[in-house]
């Protein structure tokens, strides 16, 4: 097959720009329409604003790609170098995080359909995971970030469907670590905090499929409109920040994944400030993401785990919050903080003291960031036993983890 010069890149189901190789990076243009209707609104991404002038844009598209050892192994399904960016677009661009769909130039936008999983065909996909990362098949033409092995599904009336030709997925299904077994629990029940106190919107379980604990995870970039799943478009601060996604931590540490130089809260905040309608309820949600992340130990809330809704071509909000994962419960997995707060590199010592530190890097009221970080707090306090069951040991040990950080915030 001829790999062809030129890409298409929609926005859900209107084409917005082409793309197409140049000295081995990925060039955008977006077409005349999108110039004269949008010009200098953050249309795909914060770091590419529509203008008449090409962008390179290949830490943008880098950024919706699998990453490490999955990424190899889709990379020699595709038979491409797992460096080509603009060669696993090729293959698996059609149904990617947010509203992008990337086709061939002459293609038609999807060709896409959805095959109804059994139980037992479901039980075979889990299985199958470790040898076939993403679930990926021949007919397979989907992509997600991260290091981590997923199973992209779409939620149907009776079960779940596998996403065929590009269709775009509504959930996301996640192993239990063998490494760190009770990580997927610890995160269900994080998730289910973090909803009860208005930081995420998205539902989660809790499933054993082949004898594997799996959580199931609503996507928040896709809606159901008149019984058609739409996309809703996003990207991570990684992407709002033209970084590569080997920056996405702010410190460098353990780990050939954590070079370093990545987003800061500050930079976020800078962001909204620029970007948000309404950058003072932005920027309050922000502290209590941070107040968050400190009080359940997430010391791997990075920049491709923090990001950006665009609810129109040039409006955007902080996105649900998603891949909350209480680290400090493991000792093997980090323990440094992805992002400082308020230059605190340990979660264990940030208070209220450390949230306004931060907040006056962003140049924001501290009073207004204090506030916000000390609701949550008290929120998480309020909520916390009628929110996590604490059945397993793990759930236990996270219920006293964040009674004992919120007791000692709201002290100090």
């Amino acid at each position: 097959m001829t790999r062809p010069d030129q890409l298409t890149v929609w926005l859900d189901t209107t084409p917005v720009a082409t793309i197409e190789e140049h000295k081995g990076r990925v060039r955008l243009r977006y077409l005349p329409e999108v110039l004269a209707a949008h010009a200098g609104q953050p249309l795909l991404s914060c770091a590419l604003p529509v203008q008449h002038r090409p962008f390179d844009a290949t830490n943008f598209f880098d950024g919706v790609l699998p990453e490490g050892q999955f990424r190899a192994v889709l990379a020699a399904r595709a038979s491409v170098s797992a460096a080509d960016t603009f060669g696993l677009l090729i293959r698996y661009g059609r149904d990617v995080a947010g509203a992008l769909v990337v086709t061939g130039a002459d293609e038609p936008m999807s060709n896409a359909a959805i095959d109804p999983l059994s139980h037992g065909a479901l039980e075979d996909e889990v299985a199958s995971l470790p040898d076939q990362p993403l679930g990926i098949h021949d007919d397979s033409e989907l992509s997600i970030a991260g290091m981590q092995n997923k199973l992209l599904l779409v939620k149907l009336e009776d079960g779940w469907g596998r996403p065929l030709g590009g269709a775009a997925s509504t959930h996301i299904l996640k192993l239990d670590s063998q490494s760190h077994p009770g990580v997927v629990t610890a995160e269900v029940a994080a998730m289910k905090l973090a909803k009860a106190v208005g930081l995420t919107t998205v539902d989660i379980e809790l499933s054993n499929i082949s004898d594997i604990d799996c959580l199931i995870v609503e996507r928040f970039d896709r809606t159901t409109v008149d019984g058609q799943i739409r996309r809703i478009h996003q990207e991570d601060m990684c992407q709002a920040l033209d970084l590569p996604a080997i920056r996405k931590y702010e410190l460098a540490g353990r780990g050939a994944d954590r070079s370093g130089g990545g987003p800061e809260f500050a930079q976020v905040a800078g962001l909204l400030d620029e970007f948000a309608d309404d950058q003072l309820q932005e920027l309050q949600r922000l502290a209590k993401v941070a107040t968050f992340t400190a009080l359940i130990g997430n010391a791997d809330a990075h920049g491709k785990n923090l990001a950006l809704l665009h609810h129109s071509a040039s409006e955007v909000t902080l996105a649900p919050l998603y891949d909350t994962v209480p680290t400090v419960l493991f000792p093997r997995l980090k323990d440094e903080a992805a992002m400082t707060i308020g230059g605190a590199t340990n979660l264990n010592v940030v208070n209220a003291a450390t949230i306004a530190q931060e907040a006056s890097l962003w140049h924001f009221d501290t009073n207004l960031a204090t506030g916000a970080a000390r609701d949550v707090a008290q929120q998480v306090l309020d909520c916390l036993d009628d929110v996590v069951e604490a059945n397993s040991e793990i759930e236990q040990a996270l219920v006293k983890l964040v009674r004992n950080r919120a007791e000692r915030f709201l002290r100090s």
